[in-house]
């Protein structure tokens, strides 16, 4: 997922080099998102100027905004629907919903020998 914005060039083009290397080597398909939700630092020329340098960098990609495919739409702020439409499935079917729990969420359910190595300040639990 590619964010359109000044501050994280460096980091997303790194990232996609290797993901695109991981999907090529494991005859997987890379496909481009842009991660557009951040409307306050959006810049409106940044998916062309991102599609072209991974064009420069002699990337190809399989489903993109300027290809198309099955996976689409390309840009997360058109899957907003399908994000929120998710979780009510769950609920409907009595499925367990991941939620985030505090450290003290953590210091429960995690064993001892966990607690004492690992110290995050959230992690991912099942809300039944």
């Amino acid at each position: 997922m590619l964010q359109p914005n000044r501050g994280a060039a460096y980091r997303q083009h790194h990232t996609a080099f290797f993901n695109w290397l991981f999907a090529r080597h494991n005859r997987g398909a890379f496909i481009v998102r842009i991660e557009d939700t951040d409307q306050k630092r959006l810049v409106p020329t940044a998916p062309e100027s991102i599609l072209e340098s991974l064009r420069w960098l002699g990337m190809t990609w399989d489903e993109g905004p300027d290809v198309g495919g099955k996976y689409g739409p390309y840009f997360q702020s058109q899957r907003l629907d399908m994000y929120s439409s998710t979780p009510a499935s769950w609920l409907r079917k009595g499925q367990p919903i991941p939620a985030i729990a505090a450290r003290s969420g953590w210091n429960r359910c995690a064993p001892s020998r966990w607690r004492a190595r690992f110290r995050p300040a959230t992690t991912v639990t099942a809300a039944i």
